[in-house]
């Protein structure tokens, strides 16, 4: 079985660096059984220019966990790389750190949620991003090493990959990639879209904007939407809700007194932050909900671990 997350978006949480240097945030545990290893590659897709910077090649960094025999004499994997943390931002996926010590920040517009075009060259960058990794892991459960520098590889890491069972999940903009990932490529047998839009920005305040192929066509294989209440709008309404219409094994799950960053790091470090007076409760509703974490993130694994459990 093989689990590929679509790219995910972050949004601010209002705190200095001051404020945040005061508190130690913690995440939740693990729940496997299974020591886990972290290995990145570096792809290169030689027949894509970059949209973002003009670079003749695109290039992405990719992490893969895999079950791992043995940890012990191995440093512990940061949340973020030193040099990436360092030029850390406040909107989608905001820098990336490269072989070498090469950082770049993403260059998007600010206007990039709200341009109908922008919004488009997102969407199909994410999809076509989404294919390089499929293509990738297939070189490397080969026995390849799809890493642009060749650096040395776990051992049998390949033998590691089920390609004949590959699931996708993502949040917001990556939740929606993950949904029309699956549809375009038959290599995806199950997706979990986490409060993604499955419609592309309308040409003008008040029109609808054109739905995603998955939206207007459904889809025969099994497909997840969850959300929650505090962010549930027309937009899903109507994008959602075209989905399930074409029957199939689509189905909505809702989280409640939740709000959309919830599905992310910020469920259990928004409440923390508030404890510490860092953070209002206003702030906080906006971006998770009142939820606790010791209720919204079991919620959210028993949404999607179950669902993989059972169609991969």
């Amino acid at each position: 079985m093989v689990l590929v997350r679509a790219s995910v978006g972050v949004k601010p949480l209002g705190v200095g660096p001051a404020g945040v240097s005061s508190v130690t945030l913690q995440l939740p545990a693990p729940t496997g059984r299974n020591e886990i290893g972290v290995t990145t590659l570096h792809l290169l897709d030689n027949s894509r220019r970059d949209p973002w910077n003009g670079a003749a090649t695109r290039e992405l960094m990719t992490t893969v966990f895999s079950p791992a025999r043995e940890v012990r004499g191995y440093p512990v994997a940061p949340q973020m790389s030193p040099a990436a943390a360092a030029v850390f931002k406040d909107f989608d996926t905001s820098e990336v750190e490269f072989p070498g010590g090469r950082v770049r920040t993403i260059e998007l517009p600010p206007d990039a949620q709200t341009d109908r075009q922008i919004t488009r060259t997102m969407v199909a960058t994410r999809l076509a991003d989404t294919r390089l990794v499929l293509d990738q892991l297939e070189v490397l459960a080969a026995g390849g090493n799809p890493d642009a520098e060749g650096r040395a590889l776990p051992v049998n890491l390949g033998r590691a990959l089920d390609l004949r069972h590959v699931g996708i999940y993502g949040h917001s903009a990556g939740g929606a990639t993950a949904a029309e990932a699956m549809y375009e490529d038959r290599r995806i047998d199950a997706a979990v879209n986490l409060e993604g839009y499955l419609d592309y920005m309308p040409e003008k305040p008040g029109d609808k904007g054109e739905l995603f192929p998955i939206a207007r066509y459904g889809v025969d294989r099994p497909l997840l939407l969850v959300g929650t209440d505090g962010f549930r709008d027309e937009r899903f309404e109507r994008s959602w809700s075209a989905v399930l219409a074409h029957g199939g094994c689509t189905r909505w799950r809702q989280l409640d007194n939740a709000n959309h960053w919830v599905f992310t790091d910020y469920a259990a470090m928004a409440p923390q932050l508030q404890a510490a007076g860092l953070m209002s409760a206003e702030d906080r509703a906006k971006r998770v909900g009142a939820i606790e974490p010791a209720q919204s993130v079991p919620a959210v694994r028993s949404y999607i671990r179950p669902f993989f459990d059972r169609h991969l």
